[in-house]
């Protein structure tokens, strides 16, 4: 099953410049009583297969007032749900004042059943398609939703606003990258295996690069989630990154500010992980003399006492993990006012890890 409002694949480039816009806004993708037996896969905006993207020139992409909402539906196989999905060698470059808008847009789900992975994002790339910014040119991810109630998920789920695996992110001169007012509510929510669920995931990615001037934001995020069972394990972080390099330098600004995660009844069969900032294995975090890391004013709730405590869990702001990875902070790191409030469940609570 595929259905998307726009779709390139086999080499479908799209060149802008000059001012020009290419504007996809105000569509509505409904789905109601479909029963699945393969892949399904859909979303707003996919490229695949070599379908390049390349803005310049004060021109720009805004995907805006899509509504995706998907009602008793059945899939036998994984699920992939996006707002824009680039995949196989499809690379996004922004350069010279150019503008990326992905904004008030929503995605809802009521009684949805998938027996295989469920993959949930707003933006992800994968498989070799570069995030390339450079040249005063932005990207703003603001003002979109995710829901769901009675989802049911066979195996593992993944849920990003911005998801990286096996390419590469560059911001740089003077260039900003902004995630800001995602309001997700989740009720209702079994998941057989784990549950990954990262506001920026970045993972065999390479290096995430931030310099001359440039930031990255996220902020401003609402989210609570009521009534879930994960069989396996739930790692909550804002961001997190593996077997990848982020390095914040000339002057630039990394930045995790104003988000708010409340968890109420949630019942978990393996370790549970809740960070702010989270590594895994082999991931080097570089901040130069100029720059600036910057975690503030982020609240984590759990005021219910139902988390499973069979597995070691740790909760805090920072955590550094697993073996060949670091933090190196030569620059500016504010930590302030950041609450941490968890009843029970984890055998660790911790500022910094």
């Amino acid at each position: 099953f595929n259905w998307h409002a726009f779709f390139m694949n086999s080499n479908g480039n799209i060149f802008l410049s000059n001012s020009s816009t290419l504007l996809l806004s105000h569509t509505a993708m409904s789905i109601s009583n479909l029963k699945v037996v393969s892949e399904m896969y859909w979303g707003a905006y996919r490229c695949i297969d070599g379908s390049a993207n390349f803005l310049t020139a004060h021109s720009a992409i805004v995907l805006a007032h899509t509504t995706m909402l998907a009602e008793n539906v059945d899939v036998d196989n994984t699920v992939y749900w996006a707002l824009l999905l680039a995949t196989d060698n499809s690379p996004l470059t922004l350069t010279d004042f150019s503008i990326f808008t992905i904004a008030n847009n929503s995605m809802s789900v009521l009684n949805f059943r998938t027996k295989r992975d469920g993959y949930w994002f707003v933006y992800s790339n994968q498989y070799n398609c570069d995030h390339t910014m450079s040249g005063d040119s932005t990207m703003h991810i603001t003002n979109n939703s995710m829901s769901a109630s009675e989802l049911v998920v066979g195996t593992e789920w993944y849920v990003s606003e911005r998801h990286a695996y096996n390419n590469g992110m560059s911001i740089t001169t003077r260039s900003n990258f902004h995630i800001s007012h995602t309001t997700i509510s989740l009720t209702n929510i079994f998941i057989q295996g784990g549950w990954q669920w990262f506001t920026l995931y970045y993972y065999y990615a390479g290096s995430l690069l931030v310099s001359e001037d440039s930031t990255l934001t996220i902020s401003n995020a609402f989210t609570t989630v009521a009534n879930v069972t994960v069989g396996g394990a739930w790692e909550v972080d804002i961001i997190h990154s593996g077997f990848s390099s982020i390095n914040v330098v000339s002057a630039s600004t990394l930045s995790i500010t104003n988000n708010y995660i409340s968890i109420l009844d949630a019942n978990v069969g393996g370790f549970w992980e809740w960070f702010a900032f989270s590594t895994d294995a082999h991931c080097a975090t570089t901040v130069d003399s100029t720059s600036t890391f910057l975690l503030s004013n982020n609240t984590m709730l759990q005021p219910s006492s139902a988390l499973h405590d069979s597995y070691p869990s740790s909760v805090g702001i920072v955590r550094i993990g697993y073996i060949g990875s670091s933090v190196n902070v030569i620059g500016d790191l504010i930590l302030a006012g950041n609450t941490v409030d968890v009843k029970s469940g984890p055998s660790l609570v911790a500022i910094l890890q």
